[in-house]
C-alpha cells in the first residue's frame, strides 16, 4: 500500500455514512407518524416521583442517545479503517476505532446502569425508557438526534483544542520532519542543478531511501554487502545556512552489481535522516513515540515529502523516494 493511500482522509466516508443514516432516520420518522398519543399516554402513566426523578428520567434518555451516536460514529470509522489498514489485525483496528487513551471510557456502562438503578428505586420510571425502546419508530428519533451534532460539525474540535491535542500527543512529527528535510534538500539540489555536475559523466539523481523499520545504517555497505563506496563522488558544495557559514554538503556515490550480471551500476543514494530520528525517538521513553506511532509518522513523512516533490517537477526529476522493507 502506497503512503498516499495510507494517509487518505479517514473522516469523509464515515461522515457520509452518518449522513445516510441521518436521512434514513428522518424518512422513517415521516413514515411512522401515527403514534401521536405515545408521549401523552406515557407521561401520564409512567413518570412517577419527585422533580429529581423527572430530571433523571430524561437525563438517562439523553445519555443513552449520546452513547448511540458515539457507537454509530465509531462503527463508521471502523468500517473505513478496514479499507485503509491492510495487513493489520482486527483487534488492532477495533482498538483504534472504538477506544481512546485512558480508562475513563470504561465508566460509561457503570454510570448508565447507575442511572437506570436510580430510576428503578425511585418510582420505576425506567419503564418509560423501555416503552420508548419497544416502539420501533422511536429508534429513528434516537439516531437522528444522536447524529445531528456530527452532521452540523458541532463535534469538530476548535483550533485551540486541536493545538492542545497535537501538543499533548506529540503528533504530526512526520509532517514537520518532511518539510524540514525538503528545505535542506532544496539547498543541495538547487546548487547541484546550477552546476550541472560538469565534472561528472553520470546523470545526477538522488535516491532517498526510507526503510520501513526506520533504522538507518551508517553506510549502505553495512546494509548490503553488494554495495561499495565509489570515490571520488560528486563534488562538494558550500552554502551558508542557519548561521553555519560555508557549510559543506556532499553525497556518496555507491557502486553495485546485480546477481548473475557483470555490469557495474552507480547510484547516488542516502537514507532519509529524519526517519532515523523517528527510530531513535521510539527507543526513548521520554520522547513518547511508540512503535505503532513511529510507523504512522513514517507514512506521514513519506506522503508529505512525495506531495511536496510532486508539486515541484524540477526537484521531482532530481530525486526519488524509495520505500522498502
Amino acid at each position: 500500500m502506497s503512503p498516499e493511500k495510507a494517509q487518505r482522509s479517514r473522516g469523509s466516508r464515515a461522515l457520509n455514512s452518518v449522513a445516510l443514516l441521518m436521512v434514513a432516520s428522518v424518512f422513517w420518522m415521516c413514515y411512522r407518524d401515527d403514534d401521536t398519543n405515545f408521549w401523552l399516554n406515557n407521561i401520564k402513566t409512567q413518570i412517577k416521583g419527585n422533580q429529581l426523578s423527572y430530571v433523571m428520567t430524561f437525563s438517562t434518555v439523553g445519555f443513552a442517545d449520546f452513547i448511540v451516536g458515539e457507537l454509530i460514529i465509531r462503527f463508521c470509522v471502523f468500517c473505513n479503517l478496514i479499507r485503509q489498514c491492510e495487513g493489520r489485525t482486527w483487534l488492532y483496528m477495533a482498538k483504534s476505532a472504538f477506544l481512546t487513551d485512558g480508562v475513563k471510557q470504561f465508566l460509561v456502562f457503570p454510570v448508565f446502569m447507575s442511572m437506570l438503578s436510580f430510576l428503578t428505586l425511585h418510582g420505576g420510571n425506567y419503564l418509560l425508557i423501555w416503552s420508548i425502546m419497544n416502539n420501533t419508530w422511536n429508534y429513528a428519533i434516537i439516531m437522528a438526534v444522536a447524529l445531528l451534532p456530527y452532521i452540523l460539525g458541532l463535534k469538530e474540535p476548535t483550533r485551540v483544542e486541536m493545538s492542545y491535542y497535537l501538543e499533548k500527543n506529540k503528533l504530526n512529527v512526520g509532517h514537520g520532519l518532511a518539510w524540514s528535510y525538503y528545505f535542506a534538500l532544496q539547498t543541495r539540489l538547487t546548487i547541484w542543478q546550477e552546476k550541472q555536475l560538469e565534472k561528472s559523466k553520470m546523470v545526477y539523481k538522488l535516491y532517498i531511501l526510507v526503510p520501513s523499520s526506520c533504522y538507518c545504517y551508517p553506510s549502505l555497505e553495512n546494509a548490503d554487502n553488494r554495495m561499495s563506496v565509489c570515490k571520488p563522488g560528486p563534488e562538494t558544495i558550500n552554502a551558508s545556512r542557519s548561521g553555519n557559514i560555508s557549510r559543506t554538503y556532499s553525497n556518496t556515490v555507491y557502486r553495485f552489481q546485480l546477481e548473475n550480471e557483470k555490469t557495474t551500476y552507480f547510484c547516488c543514494a542516502e537514507y532519509a535522516t529524519p526517519v532515523l530520528s523517528l527510530y531513535e525517538m521510539s527507543q526513548h521513553e521520554e520522547a513518547g513515540l511508540s512503535v505503532e506511532d513511529r510507523h504512522v509518522q513514517r507514512r506521514q513523512f513519506c506522503a508529505t515529502l512525495n506531495a511536496i516533490l510532486d508539486r515541484n517537477p524540477t526537484f521531482r526529476a532530481s530525486c526519488k523516494v524509495i520505500i522498502f522493507d
